[in-house]
């Protein structure tokens, strides 16, 4: 990433370190069309439980709340008050049609044969025969329960290593497995400190029967209060 001349903000990029050193990658690049960036937001970052923006010190990575064990990346817990007020109903960020809950990665592609050697495949049963080229998981199953099998597919030239791949497909199931909501609050002044990205404890005893996992996703500046939305976990992590 240093190669692309663009400022970085190491320090988030340090703090996510003992998670994105779990996932590997190899590979050539044998055109010059696309940038470094280009590259890693093709070839890359779609399979990393991370997006890449821009941060008042550069690049940094947001973790997806989601991703298993992001409650340790919690930066604050906030309770909705007079000062942290509901603004609009719970919003559907994505439905039905959007669930992915058995998915298939072609991985470890051949420049020499011209194709994928191996694949790995996450379905919701959780009696399948486990191998090295696929297994299951609670959170499928669940999925599966919720809004039947719902199927999705993808491919990366530059994984070659059944543990990458195993956990891409369990990203992707975690991540696209139940249907996304948003709530949008009006927020004090004191609450600037918000960023972009940020994973919150949020308790709001009107909506909530406990406290919620939930992240930033939106911050606009009203002339006189933020407008703060967030993004909340879904059904399926609560029953986990």
């Amino acid at each position: 990433m240093s190669l692309g001349n663009a400022q970085i903000d190491y320090d988030e990029w340090v703090t996510l370190k003992p998670i994105l050193n779990n996932y590997k990658f190899a590979g050539y690049i044998n055109s010059t069309e696309a940038s470094p960036l280009e590259f890693l937001q093709n070839e890359i970052i779609p399979y990393l439980p991370i997006s890449v923006v821009y941060g008042p010190k550069g690049l940094k990575p947001i973790l997806n709340f989601l991703y298993e064990g992001s409650n340790l990346y919690i930066k604050y817990g906030i309770t909705a008050n007079s000062e942290f007020l509901q603004n609009s109903p719970i919003q559907t960020l994505t439905n039905s049609e959007d669930v992915i809950n058995y998915y298939t990665l072609d991985y470890a592609f051949s420049l020499d044969q011209n194709k994928y050697m191996s694949s790995m495949r996450i379905v919701p049963d959780i009696n399948v025969n486990f191998n090295l080229q696929q297994f299951s998981n609670v959170y499928s199953v669940l999925s599966s329960q919720k809004y039947g099998i719902k199927k999705g597919e993808g491919e990366s030239k530059y994984i070659h290593n059944e543990t990458t791949a195993a956990l891409v497909c369990r990203d992707i199931v975690r991540f696209k497995g139940g249907c996304l909501r948003a709530i949008e609050y009006i927020a004090s002044p004191r609450y600037g400190y918000l960023e972009i990205g940020d994973i919150i404890r949020l308790t709001d005893s009107n909506l909530f029967d406990r406290p919620r996992i939930a992240q930033v996703i939106k911050k606009t500046w009203n002339q006189l209060n933020w407008l703060v939305t967030v993004k909340i976990e879904n059904h399926l992590q609560n029953e986990i």
